[in-house]
């Protein structure tokens, strides 16, 4: 079922100037040069995206496809935005209707059951670990920096690669979240995971 969580984050990415106020309607949308929207379409020339890997999910000829897909974004108009930065059984179950309480979820993951278990079985066992604390010294260490440098909203240009580095280091590598590194750096949690 990887073409229906496909779908929508097409869908999803496609909307966003909508949600996001950018734009009114798909109306406006069909002209906002921002979006890969008019060119899926067929109204724009960026070359924003594949369209024809694209359009090919919703039909096997081109004019067909982009009617269907035209469609496609206007019920996702009427719907409620789905959370497809979170995971877990109730989203995923959401998106999939052959997902059971039974299948393997994870509140990582977006999806359940075999892909879940797919994802998982490619994780990295994280060694032993230092704490933040002592991960936050040992960079602002290495960047000379004063550690509490660190946990204020200074924008300088190495207290930003400090804050990078200890963006990566903590969220790739220790699975930390977004919203809790951001947090003990004075960050949003996009920040966070933007300057990994």
């Amino acid at each position: 079922m990887v073409d229906a969580y496909l779908l929508e984050l097409i869908r999803y990415l496609h909307l966003n100037p909508v949600h996001a106020g950018k734009v009114t309607d798909l109306d406006a949308l069909a002209g906002y040069r921002w979006s890969g929207h008019p060119q899926m379409i067929g109204r724009g020339e960026c070359r924003l995206v594949n369209d024809d890997d694209v359009l090919s999910l919703f039909a096997g000829k081109k004019s067909v496809a982009r009617k269907v897909c035209c469609q496609f974004m206007a019920d996702g108009l009427l719907q409620k935005v789905p959370p497809l930065s979170m995971g877990g059984r109730r989203v995923s179950q959401s998106l999939d209707d052959s997902l059971t309480d039974d299948d393997r979820y994870d509140d990582r993951i977006l999806g359940g059951g075999s892909f879940v278990e797919r994802v998982l079985g490619n994780e990295r066992p994280v060694e032993a670990r230092w704490s933040f604390d002592k991960l936050k010294k040992a960079v602002a260490s290495y960047f000379e920096l004063d550690v509490t440098e660190l946990s204020s909203p200074n924008k300088t240009r190495r207290v930003s690669a400090a804050k990078a580095v200890l963006c990566y280091v903590a969220i790739r590598h220790y699975r930390m979240t977004g919203y809790v590194v951001g947090k003990a750096l004075c960050y949003t949690s996009s920040a966070a995971i933007r300057a990994v």
